[in-house]
């Protein structure tokens, strides 16, 4: 059988891709998602809630709060491998850094390194949760490692972080569970649309060493990128919601260096999704708190479309 002429397979493929898009702008609110087999939903749910609560603890015994900027992650980590964060961290400031995996996890470490790969600070004890505190004598760069040491069956885990500082933003443990709530509710809904429309599923991307969910605590009007972001192949799925406080929430993909949108999503609303296949090289992700009631904690992450 010879194959369908060029223009007939891009028809085909536009096709495919709209109603794609379609699928991910009617997303709903409900419960986790499923794909390939288990819930990327419940994993992301699982890890969240064990970090959080020690982020909770933090916050109301110690007087911590989130950092400017991207202070929430989550990612896949397949057993012996970790994910890394860089950030700045300023000189006579208390830092804490908590760490966790989703149920499956059994070993999470986390540690801090400075600017010349010495560690300066970790939590290697066994145990599913890790929390590093750390005050730098010098304002420079840094880098978290997440590491996933052990886990049942040697299964790969969803692995979630959180970054204070004494005297950060004061939100409670409620925005940050509305604001994942609300993207894994998303993530159920396409999740759902695109198993029945198209016979796709959606998963946490998975690349080594990277994360794929990122947050943050943005006043009213303020964004926070992250860059340096590697997408591989095939068609990506993008989401960014918030937690109550959030009235209109947008999405930007962007080039690595941040001059050029790739696509967006803009709309007057707290939710924002749109599919794209970025191919190679590094990108960046940027989420904009166009409006709220206040500061909000915002969440973007990007999935894989799946078979």
């Amino acid at each position: 059988m010879s194959k369908a002429p060029s223009f007939v397979r891009s028809a085909w493929r536009k096709l495919a891709l709209t109603a794609l898009a379609a699928v991910l702008t009617v997303v709903g609110f409900a419960g986790p998602a499923a794909a390939q087999g288990k819930a990327s939903g419940t994993y992301l749910t699982e890890a969240f809630n064990r970090v959080t609560n020690n982020a909770a603890l933090a916050a109301n015994l110690n007087g911590y709060g989130y950092i400017d900027g991207t202070s929430i992650m989550a990612a896949w980590i397949n057993v012996g491998g970790k994910s890394t964060f860089n950030m700045q961290l300023d000189a006579g400031v208390e830092y804490v850094f908590l760490g966790a995996g989703d149920l499956d996890a059994q070993d999470v470490d986390l540690v801090i390194r400075d600017a010349g790969n010495n560690i300066v600070a970790e939590d290697k004890r066994v145990a599913a949760d890790a929390v590093v505190v750390y005050k730098p004598q010098v304002t420079a760069r840094y880098t978290m490692e997440l590491i996933l040491f052990k886990a049942r069956n040697n299964v790969p885990c969803v692995c979630a972080a959180v970054i204070l500082k004494k005297g950060g933003w004061n939100l409670t443990l409620r925005n940050l569970d509305e604001a994942v709530g609300n993207l894994v509710g998303t993530l159920k809904r396409a999740d759902d649309e695109l198993k029945t429309k198209l016979n796709k599923r959606l998963d946490l991307h998975r690349e080594k060493g990277q994360w794929a969910m990122f947050g943050a605590v943005l006043p009213k009007g303020q964004t926070t990128d992250v860059y340096n972001l590697s997408f591989g192949n095939g068609m990506k799925a993008f989401f960014a919601t918030g937690d109550s406080r959030a009235i209109d929430v947008d999405l930007f993909l962007m080039n690595n260096d941040g001059t050029q949108v790739l696509k967006e999503d803009v709309r007057t609303d707290r939710d924002a999704s749109f599919v794209h296949q970025p191919g190679a090289g590094l990108h960046r992700l940027r989420i904009r708190n166009y409006d709220s009631n206040g500061p909000a904690v915002v969440m973007m992450g990007v999935f894989d479309i799946v078979e």
